[in-house]
């Protein structure tokens, strides 16, 4: 497996497309900018969202077992 968890939709091999880490951090991300109390806050950081978007992600592929 590789280190972003592999293909997050396998298709024919041709195209690679979104990696497995890329969708959970898009899933995690989403989820967290969706609550206005994180979003509204006076120290909200864009960057900051991403990196714990991102660590969700990183989360979820080690609970899956898979290697990052």
């Amino acid at each position: 497996m590789s280190v972003d968890g592999g293909p997050a939709f396998p298709g024919d091999g041709l195209v690679k497309g979104m990696s497995l880490l890329d969708w959970f951090a898009g899933q995690a991300l989403k989820g967290l900018l969706a609550n206005p109390w994180i979003v509204q806050q006076p120290g909200f950081d864009r960057d900051g969202a991403v990196g714990e978007a991102l660590a969700y992600a990183d989360a979820m592929l080690k609970a899956k077992g898979e290697p990052r």
